[in-house]
């Protein structure tokens, strides 16, 4: 059976009608368990004042949590480098996603700053699950239509017809659902801050995604 194998390929641009603001908290202590106890406390704080906004506490989710022991370098008695132990770090990783809104964020920043817990954040942008999904489709549908398409070119320039499907496969290797642009900062909380509202304006750029199939017709 002859065969003709061809790629298919789609592009799409969407708005963002997401955003996920990113959280991370960190600190040292010198026990295990004073370690595990303050990203407890910052981190059930953070809850506290999300769900004061009008959010469930279980839409921060945490992304990765860590606690690690901490060692420094020294010299010993033979001016050998050697390593202590000192502590242990915690690093604790959320998000918490929300419809794009600029006041929305400047109203979650300026609760979290009020806290007085220091913290690192980024914005990126992205759309619901639902559109996603519908994006997702899209692009399938569009990369099949490319390959038919040039398919049938191929074809009439060879001087044979296509015949049925044979297979039929696809990847989302370059299916990216966030923003590349993005706000990245990290806070410390200060008395100006305590007073002045964050205020944000940002314009979302758009999300491009792409997807392709490959498609195996026999040929007659």
């Amino acid at each position: 059976m002859r065969t003709i194998n061809v790629e298919g390929e789609s592009q799409l641009f969407v708005k963002p009608t997401m955003m996920r603001l990113s959280i991370t908290i960190s600190g040292d202590r010198d026990t295990f368990e004073e370690a595990v106890y303050q990203s407890t406390k910052e981190t059930e704080r953070f809850k506290y004042i999300v769900e004061r906004l009008g959010f469930s506490k279980h839409d921060l989710k945490t992304i990765r949590l860590d606690i690690d022991t901490n060692t420094e370098s020294y010299r010993d008695k033979n001016n050998h480098y050697r390593q202590r132990f000192v502590g242990y770090s915690y690093v604790h990783c959320m998000f918490l996603e929300f419809a794009e809104d600029n006041k929305r964020l400047g109203e979650i920043l300026s609760a979290l700053l009020e806290s007085r817990i220091e913290f690192e954040f980024q914005v990126s942008h992205t759309i619901s699950p639902a559109e996603q999904q519908d994006c997702q489709n899209k692009l399938l549908s569009d990369a099949v239509l490319d390959a038919k398409k040039k398919a049938e070119i191929l074809a009439k320039a060879s001087g044979v017809t296509l015949g049925e499907v044979v297979t039929i496969k696809h990847g989302n290797d370059c299916y990216d659902l966030y923003s590349n642009n993005f706000l990245d900062s990290e806070c410390r909380f200060s008395p100006i801050m305590e007073s002045a509202p964050v205020e944000f304006s940002v314009d979302a750029k758009e999300i491009e995604l792409t997807n392709r199939v490959h498609i195996v017709w026999e040929i007659k």
